[in-house]
């Protein structure tokens, strides 16, 4: 499964919060190839895969 988003598409600096965001989404691909683990599962992974690190939405092509 893919999760796409604009490419300049980030998280607020401040205010968020979701420990188990992707709790068992075992089917999650980061456009980078990041693959779910359990180890990341909480919020700090709603980043766009390999910008800033792992993560699993893929920037979307225009």
């Amino acid at each position: 499964m893919t999760i796409c988003a604009d490419a300049v598409w980030a998280l607020p600096a401040s205010g968020v919060s979701g420990f188990q965001t992707f709790y068992k989404c075992p089917s999650l691909v980061g456009g980078a190839g990041t693959t779910y683990a359990s180890s990341r599962a909480g919020y700090q992974y709603m980043r766009i895969d390999g910008v800033g690190g792992a993560g699993y939405p893929t920037a979307k092509s225009s």
